[in-house]
């Protein structure tokens, strides 16, 4: 999930091939998760011939039950012969306006829409462009298609870019992260964690969902965190304090209390020092006992990332290495 997030999700596509998969796949979905379709994701590419849409169109109802009898897609019988109908809708488009890419790009002007949300929970499910989309394919005869999946496939595409200020794909934030990952002392490793799917906290869910499983999961194997701290609006970014929510419910704060713990963030002209210091207090509580030294807070905006959000500032570089050490040397002390 992770590395769809980051290398292709809110990725512009303009490729016929690419815009079809998607359009079905995000169709499938109707009803499900989205881990549920990626992992199934290789099969749907087999089956359906590389999404090739002029191999699709020419299914017949003898391979469409051949379709819906393998456990490897989701065998529900309108989704499949939607995305045989959607083939052919695809040639009649590309027929009359060249490609299905000049068709779905015109709906947002032929530029990616750019939001900054706090959380990607305030993204909608549905805009008027996703509905002018939606309205226009419902028209020509496609099927799942309504302004919800269409925005859907709107974020997948590249159409619309609602990564999370802190989780974007290009985030700085994410980029020290990765800077962390390849300045660790010897025999040490980074186990880096997704929050994109990660739930508000709620006592009324009882059962935890699987991506809260996961990172508590790994949390728990965790000898020490390493935790990169985005600011907003003075204090620290709501993905990040929602997970530390999760892990704190644990009996007796199993998972947190007594873990060393980094913490680095890239911002404005601060760094993100008024939201460490924010975290720093939420750690007294919680039991996490976070270095002091080396302090690491980036500029994001002077010129020491690359437009992926990678760090190229020497300095800041080497304060990692040094705080990679830190940490390494402050766990042994605990564990001691």
């Amino acid at each position: 999930m992770i590395e769809y997030h980051d290398t292709e999700w809110g990725v512009p596509s303009n490729d016929d091939r690419h815009l079809y998969e998607m359009l079905i796949l995000e169709g499938a979905q109707a009803g499900l998760s989205w881990q549920t379709i990626l992992r199934k994701r290789a099969r749907y590419q087999e089956v359906f011939e590389g999404f090739d849409a002029a191999r699709v169109a020419r299914f017949t109802p003898a391979r469409i039950e051949k379709l819906l009898a393998d456990p490897g897609i989701v065998r529900n019988r309108a989704k499949v012969e939607g995305a045989v109908i959607n083939a052919r809708k695809v040639l009649e488009l590309q027929e009359e306006m060249g490609s299905l890419d000049a068709f779905l790009w015109a709906f947002v002007d032929g530029k990616t829409i750019v939001n900054r949300w706090d959380s990607y929970r305030d993204a909608p499910a549905a805009t008027d462009a996703s509905k002018a989309m939606s309205k226009a394919l419902i028209k020509r005869g496609f099927k799942f298609v309504g302004p919800t999946i269409c925005y859907a496939f709107m974020q997948a595409t590249g159409m619309v870019d609602d990564h999370e200020a802190g989780l974007r794909r290009k985030s700085t934030n994410q980029g020290l992260l990765r800077a962390a990952s390849t300045r660790l002392p010897a025999g040490v490793e980074m186990d880096l964690a997704d929050l994109t799917d990660i739930p508000f906290y709620n006592a009324d869910i009882t059962d935890k969902p699987a991506s809260v499983v996961r990172v508590l999961e790994q949390i728990g194997r965790a000898d020490a965190l390493v935790l990169a701290c985005p600011e907003y609006n003075y204090s620290l970014a709501p993905a990040l304090k929602n997970i530390l929510d999760w892990a704190s419910r644990e009996p007796n704060n199993a998972l947190l209390a007594g873990k060393p713990v980094a913490i680095l963030g890239a911002g404005g002209g601060m760094g993100t020092s008024r939201a460490q210091y924010h975290l720093r207090q939420v750690c007294v509580y919680l039991d996490l006992h976070p270095l002091n030294k080396p302090e690491v807070f980036a500029n994001a905006f002077a010129g020491g990332f690359t437009a992926d959000g990678d760090l190229t500032d020497e300095r800041i570089a080497g304060l990692i290495t040094e705080q990679m050490q830190a940490l390494a040397n402050w766990t042994l002390k605990h564990k001691a």
